[in-house]
């Protein structure tokens, strides 16, 4: 069944409680609802080596959503973010990030059911898991009846980016969509157990088994993934991943590890979003028989001042390419809801024509 034909279904239901029951009315769930959004403006410039033409622009977006009250069990939310070029240093520099003036990102309905402890969300939301990301148009079920358990697990078929810095319309993730269920368990005091398995019909299936332990200076990380994959001719897929991190006062330092498989790097994992990639761009740590040794270092200056700094070099391919990035970000509060976002990043690639440099800014007033 469909996502459309499901939150029509939801609808109906929704309607024929506000006509049946004596209770709530549905306008004051409307009315009482909470709305939410910010106005950012984004800029950035990158320096191209070699023969490359350099790049860069300014966009304004504003993102606004709404959430109702709920009502006999349900939520219905609506969000969407539109864009204005403000400046491109070449054509076609904005239309690369900003294929859309305006997406609704997100309208779905959710229905919450707190004695059984569960959530069913149809329609447009936001999805962060371990390699589904951004908006997508899907069915989740969330479950926390277990003890110590949190269960996510449903269907996504169109994924789209709605960010300051990216806009684009929602596009078929594959034919058949892909399936996904995603376990986090905290029995065991500071570890917690992240089993997932996802299923892309006739494209491929993964999974994968995350453990964390931390406490409040030191913490450890173990994960691996790797896919199937259906496609004629294709090599399945793998990565491995160690990291130790250590809390310091106001100081924090992580270092770690990431193999991909020698022949096809993480196959398809990579396609929907992924969490593992420590920096920024980080273009060949997914690629085959690629080894990233990653380091990061991030403390508070002063109030409200942030600064991290990202270093990874990563060695891959056959002919044992190197290539590195380093990634320095400051965020400060300059005033109440207004933040401000500052990235550089450097890389220096295999060949030099290929290095460049960026510096972004996003300014940010959200309510």
């Amino acid at each position: 069944m469909s996502i459309k034909k499901l939150s029509l279904i939801a609808c109906g239901l929704i309607l024929t409680a506000n006509s049946a029951v004596a209770g709530p009315k549905i306008e004051d769930a409307f009315a009482e609802g909470t709305a939410s959004g910010d106005i950012s403006v984004y800029s950035d410039h990158t320096n191209k080596k070699g023969s490359n033409a350099d790049s860069g622009f300014t966009a304004g977006t504003i993102g606004i959503a709404y959430e109702t009250e709920r009502y006999y069990n349900f939520r219905v939310k609506g969000g969407f973010r539109a864009a204005h070029e403000f400046s491109e240093k070449e054509d076609a520099d904005y239309d690369g990030d900003f294929t859309q003036d305006s997406v609704m990102s997100e309208f779905y309905i959710k229905y919450e059911n707190e004695e059984l402890e569960y959530a069913i969300i149809a329609g447009r939301q936001e999805i962060d898991l371990e390699w589904i990301g951004d908006f997508n148009e899907a069915i989740v079920t969330e479950i926390s009846a277990v003890p110590n358990t949190f269960i996510t697990a449903g269907y996504a078929d169109r994924q789209a980016f709605a960010g300051v810095d990216e806009l684009t319309d929602f596009v078929d993730m594959a034919e058949d969509g892909i399936y996904f269920v995603d376990i986090k368990n905290e029995s065991i005091e500071g570890v917690e157990l992240n089993p997932y398995f996802y299923n892309s019909p006739d494209v491929a299936s993964f999974y994968g088994l995350k453990a964390t332990y931390s406490n409040d200076t030191f913490g450890i990380l173990g994960h691996y993934a790797a896919s199937s994959e259906d496609a004629a001719g294709a090599d399945d897929g793998s990565i491995a991943q160690v990291e130790l991190s250590v809390n310091a006062g106001p100081v924090s330092l992580a270092g770690g590890y990431i193999k991909a498989d020698k022949d096809a790097g993480v196959g398809s994992m990579g396609d929907y979003g992924d969490n593992i990639m420590p920096t920024d761009e980080g273009a060949q740590i997914y690629a085959a028989d690629a080894k990233t040794a990653y380091a990061s270092i991030s403390t508070e200056l002063m109030d409200e001042v942030e600064l991290s700094v990202i270093y990874a070099d990563t060695e891959y391919g056959a002919a044992e390419d190197n290539e590195s990035e380093l990634n320095i970000i400051l965020g400060t509060e300059l005033a109440e809801n207004l933040d401000l976002e500052v990235l550089y990043i450097t890389v220096d690639a295999e060949d030099s024509d290929d290095d460049w440099d960026k510096i972004s800014a996003a300014v940010s007033y959200s309510f």
